[in-house]
Formats: structure tokens, sequence, C-alpha cells
């Protein structure tokens, strides 16, 4: 059975396919050490994609705003679970 890791990890690998249909997977980007980026994947011509996952944990308890990079695609999920507590997005 797949787990919601493994679910995600399937995504981001087949976003950040080089080519064609016919040509090998790179394995998703490790996340930089930087809090900034904790959670964040490599996505296409080297914007990040952030899922609610990881977005979830990127937030501290308590907090009502979160900062994420200027041109990050952050998924439509990720953006209703933010609106959903009342957390507001800054775009860096």
């Amino acid at each position: 059975m797949l787990t919601r890791d493994d679910l995600i990890e399937l995504i981001v690998s087949h976003l950040i396919k080089e080519g064609g249909a016919g040509e090998a997977v790179r394995p998703p980007a490790a996340p930089a050490a930087s809090a900034a980026t904790v959670g964040m994947e490599q996505g296409p011509r080297g914007r990040r994609f952030i899922s609610e996952y990881e977005l979830r944990r990127m937030i501290k308890p308590g907090a009502s705003r979160v900062a994420v990079p200027k041109d990050a695609i952050v998924s439509p999920m990720a953006l209703d679970w933010l609106v959903l507590k009342g957390i507001a997005v800054d775009r860096e």
C-alpha cells in the first residue's frame, strides 16, 4: 500500500521529468537546509513546488503567516488549507 509520502514522491518525480516520456526520471531534489526551503521540492524550470503536506510541516503552531518563495508553485489543496486555517501567505 502506498503511503502519503510515497504518493507525493511519485507526483514530484513526474513533474521534474527531463525530455520525453521515454527518458529516465531523476529523483526529487533534496530539500535545502535553510528554514525557508524545508520541505520544498525542486519543480519545473527551477521553481519550487509546495504541497499541502509540506506546508503543514513548515508552519509553526499558532502562526498566522507563512513565507514562500515568490515564484513557488503552491498546490491548490495547500491554498485551501491555508484559507481554512486563516493563515496568510507572504511571497518573498
